[in-house]
């Protein structure tokens, strides 16, 4: 009689299901984009997509931010002290080219500001030790690209898809159902506080200074996912970066599917009480304005906009989801890990504070995160490492097919 382990070995069903859900999104992504011109035009709703935006913000605004933070990422597990004078010596062996990036930090530091002046002149200085330190390679820098880019397109259509129903769903059901139950709901759970009420709270009792500083830090947290596609794809490859923006799509998915169950747009629906909490010559307050209005067309099928960043959903909290995929995706780093824990605890307050979303929501956002991970490493293999789950890769490597004797690939 066989043993109990070889017949479990033999039963094919448990890894074929592994197997399916592990590979779930592309069919998801698949369905979603050939359904996307029926949907709308049983919706009688027009699809128009507001191309250039989201290129410019996604491949130009977003990839700045990514590397900016992928800088100061590397810096927390690299030697620091090589790498400046590594930097040092470029700009001593090439002085017109510091000449050059002073005058164009000056550009643009005035014509955007500091913020994102800076962000844009970290960027390009990482970018240009990169190619500096592989120009000699050009086989390293193509398999970078690829590793990269590949998994960052995939991921663009899912979140533009993600865009576009999330129009559609709001224009068949009304966006605000389910808001005054989310509000008891955190009533009921938290003894009678809600989001809301802190939200109140924090305007009558903070200095505009705070709102802005979480302002930086709620809309800072889109550069740590972008991170995360540029450390797994020089590290670990492609495939495990394509499993990180399939482990972000699943969760967008999910997320689309409670939307259209119990619909929930945020604590801000509940008109000019809370809308005045938040201070007006905040960006949040115009978000809040220009969502409130989209939905409230769609849902009344007055003209509206091409379909654009906004994004309705409330429950779950997709910026909860996003920052635990991206933590577990990077787990490996413990200094990045806990880098990123104290951002991810600092933006929790700023969630509530700039009134996005319910306590609940974030528990949800919790759950959601969990399970697309579950979903995306059934097959229990992590693509690119060897058998200890440590990266193979190097950072200034084109990914996998690197060695392993850089100090970056060190889990530290």
């Amino acid at each position: 009689m066989p043993e109990r382990s070889q017949f479990r070995s033999s039963y094919p069903f448990p890894s074929l299901a592994k197997a399916a859900l592990h590979n779930l999104h592309w069919l998801v992504t698949a369905i979603l984009a050939l359904a996307v011109v029926p949907t709308f035009r049983m919706a009688r709703l027009s699809l128009r997509i507001n191309w250039a935006f989201l290129f410019v913000n996604f491949w130009i605004g977003l990839a700045s931010q990514a590397i900016f933070a992928a800088a100061l990422l590397y810096l927390l597990v690299s030697p620091v002290r090589r790498d400046l004078r590594y930097l040092a010596g470029h700009y001593r062996a090439q002085p017109v080219r510091l000449v050059i990036l002073t005058l164009l930090a000056v550009v643009l530091i005035r014509e955007l500001g500091w913020e994102y002046g800076l962000i844009l002149v970290v960027a390009l200085i990482a970018l240009a030790e990169y190619f500096d330190r592989n120009k000699n390679d050009a086989a390293k820098l193509v398999l970078a690209a690829k590793n990269i880019l590949i998994p960052a397109c995939y991921f663009f259509v899912g979140v533009v898809l993600v865009f576009c129903y999330n129009d559609l769903i709001a224009s068949v059901r009304f966006y605000g159902s389910c808001d005054p139950f989310f509000n008891k709901l955190d009533a009921l759970l938290f003894h009678g506080l809600t989001a809301a009420t802190v939200t109140h709270f924090a305007a009558q009792h903070l200095p505009l200074s705070v709102f802005k500083l979480m302002e930086i830090i709620y809309y800072g947290m889109f550069a740590q996912i972008g991170a995360a596609f540029l450390f797994t794809g020089l590290i670990f490859g492609k495939k495990r970066t394509l499993e990180l923006a399939g482990t972000l799509l699943t969760a967008y998915y999910i997320s689309l599917a409670i939307f259209f169950v119990w619909p929930s747009i945020g604590p801000y629906a509940f008109g000019a009480v809370h809308q005045g909490d938040v201070p007006r010559s905040l960006a949040t307050y115009n978000f809040h304005m220009i969502y409130l209005d989209k939905a409230r067309a769609l849902w009344t099928r007055l003209p509206t906009s091409p379909v654009s960043s906004d994004f309705f959903i409330a429950f779950p909290s997709m910026h909860i989801a996003q920052p635990l995929i991206v933590l577990w995706f990077l787990r490996k780093w413990k200094r990045i890990a806990a880098a990123l824990i104290i951002y991810d605890a600092l933006l929790i307050p700023s969630i509530i504070l700039l009134g996005w979303h319910y306590f609940v929501d974030l528990l949800g956002g919790v759950l959601v995160a969990a399970v697309a991970i579950v979903m995306l490493n059934m097959s229990g293999k992590v693509m690119g490492s060897d058998r200890s789950g440590h990266p193979t890769g190097n950072v200034y490597s084109g990914g996998t097919r690197a060695t392993t004797g850089s100090n970056f690939t060190k889990i530290s």
